[in-house]
């Protein structure tokens, strides 16, 4: 992938919120879910859903820091990271459907399109590809970050395709769905704070240091 090209976001004025609520503890996540109807809430304190049009909060579990939290795109789930683990909880009701242990911190976390996989990332490189119906680890991948923390994950159009970023990396994992996956690596000048993929487009966004610029990868098919 070459980057093609690179917006700046104008920030000389504070845009005021529209609506603006208060978690418990600091907020180190957020995920909305596919309907636009819940949004749940990673915190130092825990983790909530709340109800984005009204604010109010349709569940909540006070306790360990929640690191990392997403809405499945299909189906009904949403996953937690908390610690060294990863909870699977029913949408809605919110009922346990499963944990998994890991030899790591969990610290991203990003849903396959079809919702049949979920890929981990976390310390020392550590990235993980676990099937979500049973928590068996399909694959265990090789992120070449220097031992460096996982901290972005997201899928490509299909679940043979994942790309991960640690600070100013990019790697971009294809033929998940082969018994050897081959990866690239893409260094950029800025630390890198989050990532998505574009299915319209076909393009990988990413907002770099400062949250002042965008950037867009064209992908190969």
């Amino acid at each position: 992938a070459i980057e093609r090209e690179v917006w700046t976001v104008p920030v000389d004025k504070e845009v005021a919120p529209k609506k603006l609520w208060w978690a418990d503890g600091s907020i180190q996540d957020l995920s909305l879910s596919p309907d636009l109807d819940l949004l749940a809430v990673a915190t130092t304190k825990g983790f909530q859903v709340l109800n984005p049009h009204t604010g109010i909060t349709v569940w909540s579990v006070a306790g360990l820091p929640c690191a990392i939290i997403s809405f499945a795109p299909v189906g009904s789930t949403v996953a937690l990271g908390v610690g060294k683990t990863v909870e699977i909880r029913e949408v809605p009701g919110f009922t346990l459907r499963q944990t998994w242990s890991l030899d790591f911190q969990a610290a991203s976390l990003a849903y396959a399109p079809d919702a049949r996989s979920l890929a981990v990332g976390g310390g020392n490189g550590n990235l993980l590809l676990k099937r979500l119906s049973d928590g068996h680890t399909l694959k265990q991948l090789d992120a070449d970050f220097s031992g460096r923390e996982v901290t972005e994950l997201t899928f490509a159009n299909d679940p043979a395709g994942i790309f991960a970023a640690s600070g100013r990396k990019l790697q971009a994992f294809s033929g998940l769905d082969q018994g050897a996956p081959s990866s690239r690596v893409l260094t950029v000048n800025d630390p890198i704070l989050s990532i998505a993929f574009s299915k319209g487009t076909g393009a990988l966004l990413a907002v770099t240091e400062g949250g002042k610029a965008l950037a867009r990868w064209p992908i190969a098919t």
